[in-house]
């Protein structure tokens, strides 16, 4: 069944990739050549076009496989400017932008990068991913009942920016990532049964990093600094259900479940290098990290026995930790 639905799929999928490409637009202007007088030149390109899906079959298998929407979509687009002045009064001397797979597509990413020789160099990088995945892998009992499944989206980035490139003897780095998760889903807790519990997924993970590389009479110096945050505030809920063996008579009314987690990591990166009469070389690394974390337990569930009895259990467990690291080669 599963393979006939997967095949319905397919030709669904060709179908809306057709479509899309009749419609698609895209707009295109040469590479001029700029004269004395212009002080920008830009090029650019530009793709959009539409999707619709119809999918005659067994729709999650579609969605958990490719996850295609109908809509419009914008992909393959750049745009890139060059500023031609001789003028030290200027931004930049070459600003570039790339985006892709934004709109109905299950991902998408945006690019942009800044540049002004010997000044300074901006990399960003953003990304968008859907996932979705509600297959019958985990289906349990009679009704084949999926009870685990997730619908989150996750969103990430990247920036990098380097001050005098270009120096060999001194530059500087700084960076800042993120990686957020959000969404819903369903897990099972087993109570002598099965129960589904919806999830609302909630994780937030920020990184800093700060650094410099030199040039110190022929020994090539580097080292970096970073902190790394992370915080999960993911819930679960459940209730009331009968749950999946209705030969029995334990019923939950409900069921909270909090488990929230806290960490912080410190951590130190130095490398020397040099080479000597070209013959020797000379290269050490030392790292140093430090991890804490926080975390909470808190459960609560609120059931029936087999005796009818109406029966509350609390759970709370706490704890904390902490794993300092160092490590050096030579």
């Amino acid at each position: 069944m599963l393979y006939t639905a997967f095949r319905r799929t397919g030709s669904i999928l060709m179908m809306t990739a057709v479509c899309g490409l009749a419609i698609a637009v895209s707009g295109q202007t040469p590479d001029p050549s700029p004269s004395p007088d212009e002080r920008f030149t830009v090029r650019g390109s530009t793709e959009i076009g539409a999707r619709w899906v119809d999918v005659n079959g067994y729709e999650n298998k579609f969605r958990s496989d490719f996850n295609y929407r109908s809509g419009f979509r914008l992909f393959d687009s750049s745009l890139v400017i060059d500023d031609n002045s001789t003028s030290g009064r200027k931004l930049f001397d070459s600003a570039m932008i790339i985006a892709s797979g934004w709109g109905a597509d299950p991902s998408g990413m945006v690019r942009v990068n800044l540049e002004r020789s010997g000044q300074y160099r901006l990399d960003a990088n953003v990304r968008r991913i859907a996932y979705n995945n509600d297959l019958r892998n985990f289906a349990i009992g009679a009704d084949l009942n999926s009870y685990r499944n997730h619908d989150t989206r996750r969103n990430i980035g990247d920036f990098d920016l380097t001050i005098f490139p270009e120096n060999p003897n001194i530059r500087f780095r700084a960076g800042y990532s993120y990686n957020f998760n959000s969404g819903r889903g369903f897990i099972t807790s087993r109570v002598s049964d099965v129960f589904p519990a919806v999830f609302d997924a909630d994780s937030r993970a920020h990184d800093f990093r700060f650094g410099a590389d030199g040039n110190l009479k022929g020994w090539k110096l580097s080292g970096t600094y970073g902190h790394r945050s992370f915080n999960d505030d993911t819930s679960f809920l459940s209730g009331p259900h009968p749950g999946d063996n209705r030969t029995n008579q334990i019923v939950i009314d409900s069921m909270r479940l909090l488990n929230p987690i806290t960490s912080n990591t410190h951590y130190g990166v130095l490398n020397v290098q040099r080479t000597f009469a070209e013959r020797f070389d000379f290269a050490a690394k030392l790292v140093h990290s430090s991890t804490s974390m926080d975390f909470l337990w808190n459960e609560s569930v609120n059931y029936r026995s087999t005796t009818n009895v109406p029966t509350t259990d609390v759970y709370v467990i706490s704890g904390q930790g902490k794993r300092p690291q160092t490590r050096g080669d030579l």
